[in-house]
């Protein structure tokens, strides 16, 4: 049974659950249909801080509140509380490790008539947890106490091949599951040719927990026996259930008992038989808590106590613990499911409905207040039972007869006509959400209910069967929303030993020893060796929050980053001691699969929408074998239980364009990280820069996603408030690397007592954690006084509590160690290309300024170079045009897109860090992205300045110059994200660039004749990208072109092609001259992907 933190033992958790209950008792023990009989939600009984949620609260955030525990921060703290208990004091209902990885066996299509998608579900892991446990011990023999229709031992015989006897005291029921298996083994198995290698038998009898296991066999294989021709042989004719002539004998055989939903007291029955007969197994799911049976104050046995309390520790309180009916039924409610019920408050107007009629009836002396607050259980006078759906929508007069005629009353006899009732109606339709908060919030207690009766059977047990009897488990083995009875209690007798671990439940587990870190300092004779943490030991389990605490410089960040493997592996620096994860070292290959890191900066795309944001996390990380709709439930689910609904269409956003608020935006940026459902959970000062209000909110939907996810929580935080500290199941305060306590709370408040240092009144626990144990450093006295104290923490802690051994060794999940990535590399192209583009088209600043820039230019440099003449001033006006094209095309596409890398790449590393993509497909979705916005605005002003200008008025010559801009245009791209992907940051960017392009300037071959450089340089002429388009922009317009002599020329007209030869520019022609560029293109393409993959790989080092 997995505890919840931070309970040491059943019985402190028992103790706890009881506590609860009481504190909040006034809920459950007021009767429901004497609602508004009493003033219920305005008498001194309800507290009047609760009311103020009837002005602020709709039946939807009621919804909203049952199923995720969704709060409002204006809600008083008492409400918040309330709601915090109620969720995170429960058993965790997260299905379990070992149910995920049950080999389940799909049904035949015949054996699915009449299960309903819950029913398949049920059978289906039920039946191979059933048939795994067999296995292991050899059993053969099973026995389905409360069969029902029987589709649990439907499978088991037919499928797993085992003998089946289901019992069930309803003959109707056991004429229906008789049948169906009936008609399967003619219609299906011999149809298929199938070979049922299984027995099946049905018996109708009711199970009594004082009864003999011996004697329940002896009448189940008679029973068995006598139906016609069930078991005959043609030998022998009829013979017992057995097969051994001994019904007897087989009493002392190996079996298994079992019961799926074993109403009331039929689940304390089936534990007593497992007890007290050779059964070897024991697997049961229990429902219908309002037919238990609770034991007298007075106080039954332990042998005779039937129903609830069971264990010896509930019998032996004083008086004994009583639940009542109210609260059993409760136990049974599944407000899990109410918010993805399209029906769901149509419930609030069935208990509206019922107590206004009770005080309808009451007004008219129709019936004694008095009973229903004393009978309500047994009192058939007041009880109407399940009416159709339509009576709670066609109004309340028309409920009201409903109701009335069950109750044997004439409303028109009684002068409840329906102007009466209708009156009634209006009078009280304002109320309706009165009845529905209080509801709602005794509902909410359901779950604490049903653990107080979980955890005491799971007791019960464990008491009966001793330390070396055996083992017990309580596993939450069904998927909770679609079966909310979820919880198998399974118990396995001793023998043999490796069944113990195969049966249990397991948990997760980080465990550190040992750890020592540091690094150098300095360099030359100055350099020294600083060490960072010191002997740090502890661990954490599933389901459990750790904060580490400490002063600036005390180890916070090095603590949590050598923990999650995000440390440098920096020359010289020194990492020892082990981390194990289950008890296994971290794996490399897929740790990143296993664990997810929330940072301190909450870096996203500000053009996307809450939605988008989590959308695309989930299309990025979740593996390809989840379907599109899967991917967008699962994002539906975070965003609720994040509280994010509200904001889920608005932008990130940033300091220029108003988004989120700073509490959403955290919440979104553990949604992102939440997508996978990591086993382990790392944050990063969560509450830096929120006010307390919102930090609280965050710290309580960690709180209750790792309870129910079951995750592994551990995060820096620094001075959290009183109801932040109490959330945390451990803390572990550090000084200069120092662990000075690990635990929880209350504990380390007693043991700072203890060494002299007491909690003054009125005082912040982690204000008075801090004054403690951070280094005084403004003066040399001050600084020896206070690490004199650190020193003395530390030591008096390790020697008395810094061994840390694992309660639990042997119940660790083993580690899935396979490594894949979630999608191919053409999805992971599309997804971040989609992403990109969408990002990128938002952005109405970077291209309203793009086109701006285009159209500014075409109007310039248009009437600047208007229609040119083919004259000698032409020609130079043609030179000064086309290698200003090339000028233009290379700042105007470089310097934009030059700080696009270093903007991004800290998303990029964390995204790559959990193993989301490859840096192959991330690099070229981003420069595939950006080529639509370059494309068109080199379109945008080369087509019109082409005419313009009046450029040669040739179709080829234009299409020419138009590709040899988009070329040049691409390239220049490729070069600004070659710089990009190398620089730090885009400052240095910003730098290199220019300087980088005036190089390719200088020898662009317009302001330099390059064959009278020295050799030196000579060669950059071949890497400028500006050489290539200038020369193909000068030969496709001169070459060919017909110009006028000037007067002293002695001539008339002359070719082009001598401008051309003038310039030296013949060489290489025009389409090399593109080749060669494209070439570059696919060179600078490759070295800024090496530099990418250098510059965004994530940190990682785990030894």
């Amino acid at each position: 049974m997995q505890i919840p933190t931070p309970f040491e033992s059943v019985p402190s958790y028992l103790d706890a659950l009881a506590a609860i209950i009481h504190e909040f008792s006034f809920l459950h023990l007021h009767h429901a249909v004497d609602f508004y009989n009493d003033d219920y939600f305005n008498s001194s009984v309800f507290p009047p801080e609760w009311r103020a949620l009837k002005q602020t609260m709709s039946l939807n955030d009621l919804l909203q509140l049952a199923s995720y525990g969704t709060t409002k921060q204006e809600w008083p703290e008492s409400l918040h509380r309330f709601v915090r208990l109620t969720r995170t004091t429960p058993i965790n209902r997260a299905q379990c490790a070992l149910a995920t990885n049950l080999p389940l066996k799909q049904f035949p299509k015949d054996m699915k008539n009449g299960l309903s998608p819950k029913k398949q579900h049920e059978v289906q892991y039920l039946a191979a947890l059933i048939n795994s446990i067999a296995s292991q011990r050899g059993i053969e023999r099973i026995m389905d106490i409360g069969a029902g229709q029987g589709y649990l031992d439907l499978s088991l015989a037919f499928q797993y091949g085992k003998t089946v006897i289901g019992v069930d005291d309803d003959q109707v029921q056991t004429c229906g599951a008789k049948r169906r298996s009936d008609l399967l083994e003619t219609k299906s198995f011999v149809k298929h040719g199938d070979v049922r290698a299984g027995k099946l038998f049905h018996v109708n009898r009711r199970v009594h927990a004082n009864e003999t296991f011996a004697s329940l066999v002896e009448q189940i294989g008679k029973a068995a026996g006598d139906e016609d021709g069930k078991i005959a042989s043609s030998e022998s004719g009829k013979q017992d259930l057995f097969g051994n002539g001994a019904n007897e004998a087989a009493a002392s055989e190996n079996w298994l008992l079992c019961g799926l939903h074993a109403c009331g007291d039929l689940t304390p029955a089936v534990m007593k038989h497992f007890l007290q007969s050779e059964a070897s197994a024991l697997v049961v799911v229990g429902c219908c808590y309002n037919m238990l049976t609770e034991n007298k104050p007075e106080g039954p046995s332990l042998h005779s106590a039937v129903g609830f309390p069971l264990s010896a520790y509930m019998l032996s309180r004083s008086p004994i613990f009583h639940l009542g009916f109210a609260a059993r039924t409760l136990a049974c409610q599944a407000t899990c499911r109410w918010a993805d019920d399209e029906n769901g408050t149509d419930n609030f107007r069935r208990h509206h409905f019922r107590a206004l009629l009770q005080h309808v009836l009451c007004q008219h002396g129709l019936t004694d207040r008095a009973r229903a607050n004393s009978k309500a259980s047994v009192d058939q006078d007041i009880i109407i039972g399940r009416l159709k759906p339509s009576a709670f929508t066609q109004g309340f007069p028309f409920y009201a007869k409903l109701a009335l005629s069950r109750l044997k009353m004439d409303a028109g006899v009684e002068g409840l006509t329906d102007s009466v009732l209708q009156a009634y109606e209006d009078a009280f339709r304002e109320r309706e959400i009165e009845i529905a908060i209080v509801w709602t919030l005794r509902s909410m207690m359901g779950e604490v209910f049903e653990s107080m009766l979980l955890a005491d059977r799971y007791l019960y047990l464990t008491e009966q069967l001793g330390v070396d009897g055996g083992t017990v488990e309580l596993l939450p083995l069904f998927e909770p929303v679609l079966s909310p009875r979820n919880m198998a209690l399974v118990a396995v007798k001793t023998e043999p030993d490796n069944v113990v671990v195969n049966v249990g439940q397991g948990s997760n587990e980080i465990r550190w020893s040992g750890i020592n870190y540091s690094v150098p300092f300095g360099k030359g004779k100055e350099k020294i060796t600083k060490q960072l943490l010191v002997n740090a030991t502890g661990y954490v389990r599933q389901g459990q929050v750790v904060a580490i605490m400490g002063g600036s410089g005390a180890g916070k960040s090095t603590m949590l980053n050598t923990l999650a493997g995000r440390i440098a592996d920096q020359k010289e620096s020194e990492l020892t001691g082990d981390i194990l994860i289950n008890g296994e070292a971290r794996n490399p290959s897929t740790w990143r699969n296993i664990c997810s890191y929330v940072e301190q900066d909450d870096l996203m795309f500000t053009n996307l929408s809450v939605e988008e944001t989590l959308t695309y996390a989930a299309q990025l990380r979740l593996p390809s074998k989840f379907t599109e709709a899967e991917k967008k439930e699962k994002v539906d689910k975070i965003i609720m239980q994040l509280n994010l609904n509200n904001c889920r269409k608005t932008w990130i956003g940033d300091s220029l364009v108003r988004g989120i608020s700073g509490g959403e935006r955290k919440r979104v940026s553990i949604g992102v990280e939440l997508v996978t459902d990591p086993k382990i959970l790392f944050l990063d000062e969560p509450t830096s820069g929120l006010d307390s209000s919102n930090a609280l909110g965050i710290l309580e939907t960690i709180k209750k996603l790792a309870v129910e996810r079951g995750m592994i929580v551990l995060m820096t935080i620094h001075q959290p408030r009183t109801e932040i500290l109490d959330l945390f199941d451990k803390i572990l305060l550090l000084s200069v690397g120092k662990t000075l306590w690990f635990g929880s709370t209350n504990s380390a408040l007693e043991h700072f007592a203890e060494m002299g240092y007491p909690l003054p009144a009125k005082t912040n626990p982690s204000d008075f954690f801090l004054d403690v144990i951070t280094l005084d450093g403004r003066t040399d006295e001050a600084r020896k006084t206070s690490l004199e104290r650190i020193n003395k923490l530390h030591t008096a802690y390790n020697e008395k509590y810094g061994s840390h051994t694992s309660p639990f060794p042997s119940q660790l999940l083993k580690m899935d160690t396979s490594q894949t990535w979630p999608l191919s590399w053409p999805q992971e192209l599309m997804v971040l290309f989609g992403r990109n583009m969408r990002d990128l088209f938002r952005d109405k600043g970077a291209i309203g300024a793009t086109i701006g820039q285009a159209i500014f230019l075409v109007l310039l440099m248009g009437f600047v170079f208007f229609r040119l003449d083919n004259d000698a001033a032409g020609v130079q006006s043609r030179v000064g045009f086309l290698f200003f094209i090339c000028i233009n095309q290379t700042f105007g596409v470089v310097m934009p897109a030059i700080g696009v890398f270093p903007t991004v790449r800290t998303i990029f590393k964390r995204e790559r860090a959990a193993g989301c993509y490859r840096a192959s497909s991330c690099f070229i979705g981003k420069v595939l992205s950006a080529l639509p916005l370059c494309w068109s605005s080199s379109l945008l002003m080369s087509i019109p300045l082409y005419w313009m200008v009046g450029l040669q008025p040739d179709v080829a010559k234009f299409f020419t110059f138009v590709c040899i801009v988009l070329v040049h245009s691409t390239v220049a791209l490729c070069m600004a994200y070659c710089i990009g992907s190398a620089v730090p940051n885009a400052q240095v960017g910003q730098i290199l660039g220019p300087l980088i392009i005036t190089v390719f300037l200088l020898f662009g071959g317009q302001l330099l004749n390059v064959g009278s450089v020295s050799w030196v340089f000579r060669w950059l002429q071949y890497i400028s990208i500006i050489s290539y388009s200038y020369k193909g922009l000068i030969q496709n317009e001169f070459l060919g072109l017909s110009l006028r002599c000037s007067p002293e020329m002695r001539c008339v007209t002359y070719l082009g092609d001598t401008v051309v030869t003038q310039f030296a520019l013949e060489t290489p022609t025009i389409w090399y001259c593109v080749l060669i560029n494209c070439c570059l293109g696919v060179f600078l393409l490759g070295l800024g992907y090496t530099f990418f993959q250098r510059t965004s790989r994530p940190l990682l080092r785990l030894k």
